[in-house]
């Protein structure tokens, strides 16, 4: 969506008639915060930046010299700026292995002590050093549980040399109970070890491109609206080390971890429509009031499958 909108912009910028008008990501800078508790974590974190757009560039400015502090389950802590020893700021839609940007002027981190509990509400308050304020409240969403497959299940794979890819021969179907409360739940298949004439190829990779019908793509996943199962195939591209050359691998088998992500359905429709610059209009907000933004609270369920190949 970003990129989208700055391609939009730049056309305007040379001249070219869009086919609709330019929004107000080109306002002034707006207070965004981000800030998505992760279930079982003991790490807290908040992101408060300035952000707008000037001739098509996003611009983005911390806002530094705040009094944040998180609560909940009983506990409180007050998050200092720019702490050592934390490795990142705010965690991304995803499972959480991923995080942008790292510490620095404007992330606000602490541990909470006991850890972020699942089911547990969590309360957000921030002074700003012109003497405005922002409030947030989530509730941390139960983790799904997993029903099948099980862990480790062996999937067969039909592998397709024609095109470079190889496409799961029966489509997975993966079943959770999901948590009560309105949350909705997201697979995240992620590729991890490959094995090919006979062992484990150490700096091999595989890419995985998830499909499925009638599902909702956010950031690279597939979530199902209050559901308990979903059917999926992929694809997948596979290359040798680099040192190697890195050229297409057909692969034994690849192991690949799915993750089951709860977010709570103001969250999901946040991250579907805005993603991380949320800078336009006041819908793109989820549990924040005085900024633009989200704080909200994910857990996870993960299990890992591994899809073994066949000829093709």
């Amino acid at each position: 969506m970003r990129r989208a909108c700055l391609a939009l912009l730049l056309l305007a910028a040379g001249g070219c008639e869009l086919l609709r008008p330019p929004t107000d990501i080109d306002a002034e800078p707006r207070l965004q915060l981000h800030s998505v508790l992760r279930a079982g974590s003991d790490t807290v974190a908040v992101l408060i930046e300035r952000v707008g757009a000037e001739a098509g560039i996003v611009r983005r400015a911390p806002v530094s010299g705040a009094r944040v502090s998180i609560a909940g389950g009983g506990v409180e802590a007050a998050l200092r700026e720019a702490p050592q020893g934390f490795p990142s700021c705010a965690l991304r839609f995803d499972a959480g292995e991923l995080a942008t940007p790292p510490i620095g002027a404007g992330c606000y981190a602490a541990i909470l002590p006991g850890g972020v509990r699942p089911g547990e509400s969590y309360s957000l308050a921030v002074e700003l050093p012109d003497g405005g304020s922002i409030t947030g409240r989530t509730v941390v969403p139960e983790r799904p549980t997993a029903v099948q497959p099980a862990e480790s299940a062996r999937v067969p794979v039909q592998s397709n040399a024609g095109v470079g890819m190889s496409g799961v021969s029966h489509p997975v179907t993966v079943r959770w109970r999901a948590p009560t409360g309105g949350s909705r739940v997201r697979l995240v298949p992620t590729p991890g070890a490959v094995f090919a004439r006979g062992g484990a190829i150490a700096g091999a990779g595989c890419q995985l491109w998830p499909t499925g019908s009638g599902e909702t793509y956010l950031d690279g996943g597939q979530s199902a609206p209050l559901g308990d199962s979903l059917r999926f195939s992929v694809q997948l591209y596979c290359a040798e080390p680099a040192g190697t050359g890195g050229g297409r691998l057909v692969p034994d088998s690849v192991e690949v971890r799915l993750d089951l992500v709860a977010v709570d359905s103001a969250y999901a429709r946040f991250a579907e429509t805005w993603g991380d610059d949320a800078v336009r209009e006041a819908r793109a907000s989820a549990g924040v009031t005085g900024a633009f933004g989200v704080f909200a609270g994910h857990s996870l369920t993960r299990r890992r499958i591994v899809l073994v190949f066949s000829p093709p």
